[in-house]
C-alpha cells in the first residue's frame, strides 16, 4: 500500500506531500530549484530568487543547494510592508502624526529613494536614514534637487505633512525603522517583481480557494490545469507599456449552459464611490457554495466621504485602501478586467444563475451598467436567468416593519455574529449566506421570487426613458418630487395623444404646453402657460 492507502500497481496518486502548511512553500522552492531534473538536463541553475519578506523559503534552499542563491525581495511586498509597518507602529503607540496622509507620503518617499537611486545600494542607504530626518525638518543632508527648503528656508513647509513631525518617540521609531530598511537595502535595490507568479497564483485561487482542500482528490490537479490553460490563453499580463504599440483583440467564449436544470442561487454584493447610479463600482464579490469571488476594482471618480465612513474604502494618490490595509496593485483590476473575472468565475457553473443580494434594487441596476459599460450585456445575458431581492423575502418571516430592522447588519447582529467586518462586500454575502439558513428560506422560494433578466433590462429601459421625459416636460420645476416619475411615464407627448383621438382637457392643454416648451426652448413663459392650464385658466 502507498501513504495514501492505495495498492502499489500504477495509480494516479494525489498524496505528495507530508508536513504543515507553512513549510510546503519552502519544500515546493526545493523541488523547483535543486531537484530540477528539466534544470539539470539543460545544465542550467537558478541563481536569484524574487519572493515577498518570508525567509524561510530562502534560508531552505540555502541549506539545500550546492550554489549560491541570492535572493531578492518583491518591491511591491516590500513597499506595501513599510505601509503596513507604520500603520503597526500607529496602532501600537498611537501617533495622532501617524495618519493615512502621512504614512503614505512616507512610502512614496521610500519607493522614490529605492526607484531613483537604481541599485547604487550606497546611495539608497543614505537616502533612507535621510527621510526620518526630513521628515522632522532636519535638512542638513537633503540634496536641492528633491528639497525644497533650499528654496525658501523660512517659509518652507512639507507638500504632505505641513510643518513637519515633532514627536520625538515617533523620531526615535522611525530612525531605527529606517536603519533597519538600510541594512537590508541589498536585498531589493534591484527593484525586482514577481507580479507574473502573482497573477498566476491569483487566478489559480479563483479556481481552488485556500479555505477548501482540493489536493486530496484529482480535482486539484484538474484545476491546475484549468488555470495554466487560461494563462496560456491570456498570454502575456504583466509587462510595462505592454498596451502602448499594440491593440488588443479580447474574444470570449459564450457560457456552456444545461437548460434542463433549474437556475443556482449565487449571492452577491457590490460597495460603490457614491449611492449616485454612476458611482464606481470598488468592490465586486460573489458567493455560490464553497466558490467565493472578490475583487476590488481601480476607481476613475473621487469616492465620497459618506461612502467611505460605510464601507472604509479610500483611493487617494493611487493608493487603495480597505479599512487602512494597502490592497497591492496586483489585486486592484480596471472594470473590465473585473467583469471578465466575474464572467470566468460564473461560467464553470453550467447553470442558469440567479443573481441574489439583499436590497437588490441598488445593486441591479448598477451590476447591470457595468455589463454595459464593458460591452459583456449580452454574454451575462446568456447566463444569468434573473436577479433575486431578498428584502422582500426575510420581512415576512421576521415580522419586522420599523426602519432599518431587516437590514443585513441588523440581522447578522440578531444571530450573533461579528459584525465589524460588516460593509465589506465578500463578508455581507457571508453574512447573508448564513442569514439565509437561519431564517430557513429556501433556493426554491428565492427562484419564484427572481426577477427575470429580460423583465429587468425592460424595467431600467423605461426607468430612463422616464429620466429624459422629466427633463423633456420640465417637471422638476412645476411638481412634487413624488410625483414626477408617475406623470412623466404616463405622458407619450402630443403624437401619442393625437393618437388615441377624445382626450381630456387638462392632458391636451399638457400636449400644447410641451409643444410651446419646444418652441420656446425651456421658457418661464411656456411653464407660466401650463400652470395656467392646469388650474383651468386658459380657454380651450
Amino acid at each position: 500500500m502507498c501513504d495514501g492507502g492505495h495498492k502499489l500497481e500504477n495509480h494516479d496518486c494525489n498524496k505528495n506531500f507530508k508536513g504543515t502548511a507553512k513549510s510546503m512553500e519552502p519544500a515546493s522552492a526545493i523541488i523547483i530549484t535543486c531537484k530540477n531534473s528539466n534544470l539539470k538536463d539543460a545544465n542550467m541553475e537558478i541563481g536569484v530568487l524574487i519572493a515577498d519578506n518570508d525567509s524561510g523559503t530562502i534560508a531552505a534552499l540555502r541549506e539545500r543547494c550546492n550554489h549560491e542563491v541570492v535572493k531578492h525581495s518583491d518591491m511591491n511586498h516590500t513597499s506595501t510592508g513599510v505601509a503596513n509597518q507604520l500603520y503597526k507602529l500607529r496602532q501600537e503607540k498611537s501617533y495622532k502624526e501617524l495618519n493615512c496622509d502621512s504614512i503614505k507620503w512616507i512610502q512614496r518617499c521610500f519607493t522614490y529613494c529605492v526607484t531613483q537611486h537604481d541599485r547604487d545600494v550606497d546611495d539608497i542607504k543614505q537616502g533612507l536614514l535621510n527621510i526620518s530626518e526630513h521628515a522632522f525638518n532636519n535638512h542638513a543632508n537633503c540634496d536641492p534637487s528633491w528639497c525644497d527648503y533650499y528654496k525658501d528656508k523660512e517659509n518652507y513647509t512639507h507638500s504632505v505633512i505641513g510643518a513637519g513631525f515633532k514627536n520625538e518617540n515617533l523620531y526615535n521609531d522611525l530612525k531605527i525603522m529606517f536603519q533597519n530598511l538600510a541594512n537590508r537595502a541589498q536585498s531589493y535595490c534591484a527593484g525586482a517583481s514577481s507580479n507574473c507568479n502573482e497573477s498566476f497564483n491569483h487566478m489559480y485561487t479563483t479556481l481552488a480557494p485556500k479555505k477548501c482542500n482540493y489536493g486530496l482528490s484529482g480535482s486539484g490537479k484538474t484545476r491546475l490545469q484549468i488555470a495554466k490553460k487560461k494563462e496560456s490563453k491570456e498570454g502575456i499580463t504583466y509587462e510595462s507599456n505592454i498596451g502602448l504599440l499594440s491593440s488588443v483583440d479580447v474574444s470570449i467564449d459564450e457560457a456552456e449552459i444545461d437548460d434542463s436544470l433549474s437556475p443556482i442561487i449565487v449571492i452577491f454584493d457590490l460597495e460603490t464611490g457614491d449611492f449616485a447610479l454612476t458611482a464606481d463600482i470598488l468592490q465586486i464579490s460573489a458567493l455560490y457554495e464553497d466558490y467565493a469571488f472578490n475583487v476590488y476594482i481601480r476607481p476613475t471618480k473621487k469616492i465620497s466621504p459618506k461612502a467611505t465612513e460605510v464601507h472604509k474604502i479610500e483611493y487617494t494618490e493611487s493608493i487603495f485602501t480597505v479599512d487602512s490595509k494597502i490592497i497591492g496593485c496586483d489585486e486592484i483590476f480596471s472594470l473590465q478586467d473585473a467583469m471578465n473575472r466575474f464572467y470566468s468565475f460564473l461560467t464553470p457553473l453550467k447553470r442558469k444563475i440567479i443573481l441574489t443580494a439583499h436590497n437588490c434594487a441598488f445593486d441591479r441596476p448598477r451590476i447591470i451598467a457595468a455589463f454595459q459599460k464593458t460591452y459583456m450585456l449580452k454574454y451575462f445575458q446568456n447566463l444569468i436567468h434573473g436577479f433575486c431581492d431578498t428584502l422582500p423575502l426575510i420581512r415576512p418571516v421576521t415580522s419586522k416593519t420599523k426602519k432599518n430592522a431587516n437590514i443585513l447588519e441588523t440581522l447578522a447582529k440578531q444571530f450573533g455574529m461579528d459584525v465589524t467586518t460588516a460593509h465589506n462586500a465578500i463578508e455581507d454575502c457571508k453574512f447573508l449566506a448564513k442569514i439565509l439558513i437561519k431564517l430557513e428560506i429556501s433556493n426554491y422560494s428565492m427562484i419564484n421570487a427572481s426577477k427575470s433578466m429580460d423583465a429587468v433590462l425592460l424595467e431600467i429601459q423605461k426607468k430612463n426613458e422616464t429620466r429624459k421625459k422629466m427633463k423633456t416636460l420640465h417637471l422638476d420645476e412645476l411638481e412634487a418630487l413624488c410625483t414626477r416619475p408617475k406623470n412623466a411615464s404616463s405622458f407619450g407627448g402630443t403624437k401619442d395623444i393625437k393618437r388615441h383621438g377624445s382626450v381630456s382637457r387638462e392632458v391636451h392643454y399638457e400636449a400644447r404646453w410641451v409643444e410651446n416648451v419646444e418652441l420656446a426652448s425651456g421658457s418661464r413663459d411656456a411653464d407660466r402657460k401650463f400652470v395656467r392650464c392646469r388650474e383651468g385658466r386658459l380657454p380651450a
